[in-house]
């Protein structure tokens, strides 16, 4: 497999700089050693336990990848056009010792999610969104499994200080549009949104063309 630097450079832009792929960098054992993952699909909390706890415990490299090769669900990834399957699947990317490991540790959702009731859903499953943003980011990229997607985080409302997130496909989003919701979203000012409703309610949407947002 390439360098370990270029194969993250490489995942960066085939992930198209999304916010949500986090990359963490460690100096042990006299090497630099990387987690690479997808924040909104993958549960921090065993990432801690799991990896980094041990890593900081280990006194020796061997140890440690002993460790790692105890853990159920890891894989040692020989081909690096694998990479991106295994971070959409959920599995957090370990680069030590020029090796590449996966290990599956996608969060868990409320799988019983409650039948839509206000959104109006053109096609596929009856659920509705939760109140969870982090929830929803994650249900969406289990739904929708492609590197293509875009996660862009903001806050809006001087009052409620709603965190909002921007999701689309590179492939086929409409940069005009997307430009254009961008550029109301920062003319939101005072005021306090907790809903889609009250957020859309902002906007101007009169121009040919602008569309809407759901």
């Amino acid at each position: 497999m390439k360098d370990q630097t270029a194969t993250i450079i490489t995942l960066k832009h085939q992930f198209q700089e999304t916010k949500d792929l986090i990359i963490h960098t460690f100096e042990y054992f006299n090497q630099e050693i990387s987690l690479v993952y997808l924040q909104s699909i993958c549960d921090s909390q065993k990432i801690k336990n799991d990896i980094i706890q041990h890593l900081m415990m280990c006194e020796k490299e061997s140890k440690y990848i002993l460790h790692l090769l105890s853990l159920p669900s890891i894989n040692v990834i020989q081909n690096s056009e694998d990479l991106q399957s295994f971070l959409v699947d959920g599995c957090v990317l370990i680069f030590i010792s020029k090796s590449v490991y996966s290990y599956n540790i996608q969060k868990k959702i409320n799988t019983e999610a409650l039948d839509a009731t206000v959104e109006m859903s053109v096609q596929g499953p009856q659920k509705a969104f939760s109140q969870d943003l982090d929830e929803n980011i994650t249900f969406i990229r289990k739904r929708y499994p492609s590197n293509k997607i875009r996660v862009e985080y903001q806050e809006i409302g001087t009052l409620s200080k709603t965190k909002i997130a921007l999701l689309y496909d590179v492939d086929y989003v409409d940069f005009k549009v997307l430009k254009k919701l961008k550029e109301q979203l920062s003319q939101i000012g005072y005021g306090c949104y907790s809903s889609c409703r009250s957020i859309r309610s902002c906007f101007n949407w009169e121009e040919k063309g602008t569309g809407a947002m759901y």
